[in-house]
């Protein structure tokens, strides 16, 4: 079988008398309803002051609501501006782009014209050649023609 323990026998100490009313106490920490007060401050203040108090916490934060509006307008502004500005950097960037397309443009034709001379000085070498050509045809023509009349002049001496 297994043993078992004797219950402890308790004891009160010290009698408790229950008080039939409840004294105030003052509590070293504050209520959790006025948590964040001064500490100085009256606990409960009149309706009046109360109401004075929240219609200039509700001033102060309209016109911090206010600022914050204009500081939302500057910064929309400030955007806008950096919009702009980039868009006249892209309008500047397509101008560049434009003008180096134009550059290029104007290569191609100056490198046509310069094959165009080239060619037109092909030619001109060309039609030297053959005027070249001709005077050596016309000499051969001079030289035979000397050959036919020597040749006829010792034809007729014969």
């Amino acid at each position: 079988m297994i043993a078992a323990q004797a219950e402890p026998v308790h004891t009160d100490i010290s009698p408790v008398d229950e008080l039939k009313y409840n004294a105030p106490v003052s509590s070293a920490l504050p209520s959790l309803s006025s948590v964040g007060g001064v500490v100085l401050d009256p606990r409960y203040l009149s309706s009046n002051w109360s109401y004075t108090v929240a219609a200039l916490e509700a001033e102060v934060a309209a016109e911090l609501a206010e600022v914050a509006a204009e500081d939302a307008e500057v910064a929309a502004d400030e955007a806008d501006v950096a919009a702009f500005a980039a868009d006249v950097v892209a309008v500047a960037a397509e101008l560049v782009a434009v003008v180096a397309e134009a550059a290029a443009d104007v290569a191609l034709v100056a490198a046509a014209v310069a094959l165009l001379a080239a060619l037109v000085a092909l030619v001109a070498a060309d039609v030297c050649d053959v005027k070249a050509l001709d005077a050596d045809v016309e000499a051969d023509d001079a030289d035979v023609a000397a050959a036919v009349a020597e040749l006829a002049a010792l034809v007729a001496d014969v």
